[in-house]
């Protein structure tokens, strides 16, 4: 009996000390959240432009095509909740930012940070910025541990990425923008249709509403530019999963936007027949010869 006692405890450590060891390489290891605070951080009283928003911006806008200081920190599945969060903690230590760029979307308006894709992400803007605590429990075990918060697949998939050769967790260049949108979308595959797409949350639309007046709010007070954005999509997408009813809301709410601040501006790029097929990796988002070419026709379109 003691033997097995024994045994057990010497397994017990050992499982132990792999899973602090896993818990300490992925606290360290360099990631975009990482990255792009550390490049913030050092820059920030350099930057002109500044990039917000999900997964459109991240893999849309790319701002090394842009003649200014600009750095995007959208991230994939950013809601306008931390979109808000991020600007009002570092707009103030900002002193050259002329324009803040955002997408705007019926994906951006009808998520929250509890849903799918999005709830686990919260933890990284804690562990990283600091922000988003009072949507987090007070003894949340996720917001310590990468490993509960991420699974145990995703957690080795992202120490492989770190341990190994030539990989790495980071997928944005320099500036900010997405690296691993190299795909070409196929017009025949189908179109996701995602919840999100089908169920209209009058709710969450409210609150994400709220949450981008705050942003215009926030821009306004210190003179500087909101530049909200309807990015380019395929006609795939625009024939599908109730887009134009989801699209008149998002219209709605820009038209609300624009009618209470007087420093923002909304370009439509959703009909943009300089688009095609090859400019895209899925159905709504643009690839990465996409995304240099939308970027030099935004900023074009910014800077006249």
């Amino acid at each position: 009996m003691k033997l097995l006692i024994v045994k057990l405890s010497i397994y017990v450590i050992i499982v132990l000390s792999i899973l602090l060891i896993m818990e300490y390489l992925l606290h360290i290891m360099p990631t975009d959240y990482s990255y792009k605070k550390a490049y913030l951080e050092e820059n920030i009283g350099n930057i002109e432009t500044l990039i917000l928003g999900h997964s459109y911006a991240y893999d849309g806008i790319n701002p090394e095509y842009f003649d200014d200081f600009s750095f995007s920190m959208a991230y994939v599945n950013q809601p306008l909740y931390f979109d808000n969060l991020l600007l009002d903690k570092y707009i103030n230590k900002m002193p050259k930012l002329q324009r803040v760029i955002l997408p705007v979307s019926f994906f951006s308006l009808n998520r929250g940070f509890d849903d799918i894709g999005i709830s686990s992400r919260k933890y990284d803007y804690y562990r990283y910025y600091k922000i988003g605590q009072e949507i987090i429990p007070k003894w949340d075990i996720k917001k310590y541990s990468i490993i509960i918060n991420k699974g145990q697949e995703r957690s080795l998939v992202a120490l492989a990425k770190y341990i190994l050769p030539n990989k790495s967790n980071i997928t944005c260049n320099k500036y900010g923008a997405s690296t691993i949108n190299r795909d070409i979308f196929n017009p025949n595959n189908k179109v996701d249709d995602r919840e999100i797409y089908s169920n209209v949350s009058l709710q969450k639309i409210a609150k994400n509403t709220e949450y981008l007046s705050k942003i215009a709010h926030i821009c306004e007070s210190k003179g500087i530019e909101l530049v909200l954005v309807a990015f380019p999509i395929t006609e795939n997408f625009s024939q599908s999963i109730n887009f134009e009813a989801n699209n008149d809301i998002v219209m709605d709410v820009v038209s609300g936007i624009l009618e209470q601040y007087n420093n923002v501006k909304f370009f439509n790029y959703q009909d943009d027949k300089r688009f095609s097929n090859k400019d895209f990796k899925n159905y709504d988002h643009l690839n990465y010869n996409g995304a240099k070419k939308f970027s030099i026709i935004l900023w074009k379109d910014i800077a006249k």
